[in-house]
């Protein structure tokens, strides 16, 4: 009896319940989450009550799944259930579950008639369902962009007096400015280079060789917010031999730079929102020893040196380092890791007012103005430590969110060498 109500419930077109979720679901998966189900209090109406529970339940899959179904429009043989001698009972049992399970590979995995009602000529059933859905994680949902691939205008950069291939470096920049992005804890960065693999993962998520809840992650593409487009428009790295002053020995010394141009582009407008180049320059003291003479070291610490600077460009612009609490003279600040380093000191500056460009009206900022100084103490993880150097007063106990952020590190100088003043010789010769 069970595949008689099989054949009604999908007959000839079956597979097209299955192909349409497929195509309702189907999209590229870029974040790790869960499955999990949710209830869905719906209500479903027919000729049978056979077609009502029917399109109840396609009507719960497509709001978990942000869809609305017209059921005609699949053409499901879902005709009047009066022509088997099945009763309602039977469509409430395990059995007829069973059937809803696996046509819909798990999508719902349980239901309840709360309500039937034909008193109107036709069935009208109030039903909750659970429905499979997949619970992205959190950081889907930060701030997300794209890192689209870097171009070069040149096939090769000139390092230790070696011709090094341009794209290579240029793929060491995606992975240095994906990782660094990534260690901010503020975005997710969503992966475009990686589309077959991932599609291989979601035709198998749904095929009959998986647990049926897995087509639940199919779907779940997240579109970004941003996408970085930039160019690697410099990489360059040469030594010179210098000689002592004090003898004939010589030595070795080095030095070089590379820049990088891009936009910073808002998907939903398509428009720039900044756009700029980075340039760094390095030295010889900031290469290890063991790495001064290989091109690939040299190579990658022009490009960490470089994507960390954009890195620092990037987060500045959305996401200024902050104080988020304080406690007597100390001040915990809104980030850690890499960004900041035991004994950097920084400006800190109170936002006041919006601004408005005078003559488009569009937003362009916030007031600030200068309220203190601070010196990082601690970093862990994900938010520092500072001592308040400098207009303590100014920080209130009760420090209120995103109000005073951190803009210009200063710069220790460097201690001027004084010579020494040789006294003239005394004149005895007399």
């Amino acid at each position: 009896m069970a595949l008689i109500n099989e054949r009604l419930f999908f007959g000839a077109n079956m597979s097209k319940f299955r192909y349409l979720l497929c195509i309702m679901l189907f999209l590229p998966l870029l974040v790790h989450g869960g499955v999990e189900s949710v209830e869905v209090h719906v209500q479903g109406e027919g000729n049978s009550y056979q077609q009502a529970l029917n399109n109840a339940l396609l009507e719960a899959v497509g709001q978990i799944h942000g869809k609305s179904i017209d059921s005609q429009k699949m053409t499901l043989s879902i005709e009047a259930s009066s022509s088997t001698n099945e009763s309602e009972e039977y469509y409430s049992s395990d059995a007829y579950l069973s059937v809803v399970k696996e046509k819909t590979k798990g999508a719902v995995s349980s239901y309840k008639v709360l309500d039937a009602d034909d008193s109107s000529g036709r069935w009208i059933l109030d039903v909750v369902a659970k429905v499979a859905s997949f619970k992205k994680s959190k950081s889907a949902d930060r701030k997300r962009i794209v890192i689209a691939r870097t171009g070069v205008g040149q096939t090769t950069f000139r390092v230790l007096g070696q011709n090094i291939r341009a794209r290579k470096v240029a793929e060491i920049m995606d992975q240095s400015m994906s990782d660094g992005l990534v260690q901010t804890r503020k975005f997710a960065i969503l992966d475009r280079q990686n589309n077959a693999a991932v599609d291989s993962e979601l035709i198998l998520a749904a095929s009959d060789r998986v647990s049926t809840d897995e087509a639940a992650r199919i779907g779940q593409s997240l579109v970004s917010d941003f996408v970085l487009v930039g160019s690697l428009d410099r990489v360059q790295y040469s030594t010179i031999t210098k000689k002592m002053l004090t003898s004939d020995r010589t030595y070795m010394t080095g030095s070089g730079d590379a820049a990088f141009s891009y936009s910073f582009i808002e998907v939903a407008t398509s428009q720039v929102f900044f756009s700029d180049t980075v340039k760094v320059s390095i030295s010889h003291n900031e290469i290890p020893k063991a790495d001064r003479n290989n091109t690939d070291a040299v190579s990658e610490a022009l490009i960490a040196a470089l994507s960390n600077k954009l890195i620092k460009v990037l987060v500045d612009q959305i996401y200024p380092l902050a104080i988020i609490s304080k406690r007597n003279n100390e001040v915990i600040l809104s980030e850690g890791g890499k960004r900041l380093s035991v004994g950097d000191s920084y400006k800190v500056y109170k936002r006041g007012a919006k601004i408005y460009d005078p003559y488009t009206r569009e937003f362009s900022g916030f007031e600030e103005f200068y309220c203190c100084t601070v010196q990082v103490s601690r970093v862990g993880p994900k938010q520092s430590y500072a001592a308040i150097t400098a207009g303590e007063e100014a920080v209130p106990d009760i420090v209120p969110a995103r109000i005073f952020v951190l803009r210009e590190k200063i710069t220790k100088a460097k201690p001027k060498l004084v010579k020494s003043k040789i006294p003239p010789k005394e004149d005895n010769d007399w």
